[in-house]
């Protein structure tokens, strides 16, 4: 599945659960492998989507910008600090899934009732 939505050929995901006492916060490491890449670009629209996703994910944040880990290896870091409404600040995942999801659903709407008016006119 996450090869159909990235495009990418090949794609790995490992969830790790850690039974911490304190909880750590969510976050994510990302590592791609490239054979031609514009750190500058990435850089950029790294901090794009870092901004539109805090948005509605208002905890979300770049810990560690995209770097050159490697030969052709970009990593970069992101965590997510809850609200802490209903579920402690550490369960920053189940945050951004939430939010995720109504924005996602918000989307959708929009775009129902944009089509509705394009065929409707």
């Amino acid at each position: 599945m996450a090869a159909l939505i990235t495009g990418c050929s090949a794609v790995k995901s490992i969830l790790v659960l850690n039974p911490a006492e304190p909880p750590v916060m969510m976050r994510t490491t990302v590592h791609v492998r490239a054979a031609n890449f514009d750190l500058v670009q990435i850089l950029q629209e790294s901090r794009d989507l870092v901004a539109k996703v805090k948005n509605y994910v208002p905890g979300y944040d770049l810990v560690v910008e995209p770097h050159v880990a490697g030969s052709g290896q970009i990593s970069a870091t992101v965590k997510v600090l809850g609200s802490g409404y209903y579920l402690p600040e550490y369960s920053g995942n189940l945050d951004i899934i939430n939010a995720a999801a109504v924005e996602t659903a918000t989307q959708h709407v929009h775009l129902s009732r944009l089509n509705r008016e394009i065929i409707t006119t």
